[in-house]
């Protein structure tokens, strides 16, 4: 089975006079998949402080191909791409007030596992 591990990372959130970087238990399901297969993953993100998460940066494991993703309303979504043309890196930014104190908010997208098996790390 292919694994995957998430990372816990720094979500920005409040754009009132600056950005403050809030901690969230961000997860990223299904915990394991086949390798080679098409996945759907969904990235789960929580506000457990009290600003709101006003953006989710998540970085592509190496060797997971990120495909496609299902768009969130109230939410804009962008990715940025490396040497191979391949995308790296996926970012969701609220368009109005995003994800507030006591809520949370799932991104779902597919992507291809790489074809043998290993462990991957997803950074959000």
């Amino acid at each position: 089975m292919f694994k995957k591990t998430l990372w816990l990372g720094a979500i920005l959130a409040s754009f009132l006079l600056f950005s403050v970087p809030v901690s969230a238990h961000v997860t990223v399901k299904p915990a394991e998949s086949a390798a080679g297969s098409w996945e759907t993953y969904t990235v789960k993100v929580p506000v457990e402080k009290d600003n709101a998460t006003t953006k989710v940066v998540l970085s592509m494991p190496d060797g997971v191909e990120f495909q496609q993703y299902e768009p969130v309303p109230g939410w804009k979504t962008s990715t940025e791409t490396g040497k191979n043309e391949k995308v790296t890196r996926v970012t969701w930014e609220a368009e109005n007030g995003g994800i507030q104190p006591g809520e949370f908010q799932q991104f779902t997208f597919t992507a291809k596992n790489p074809d043998k098996e290993q462990k991957a790390a997803w950074n959000a």
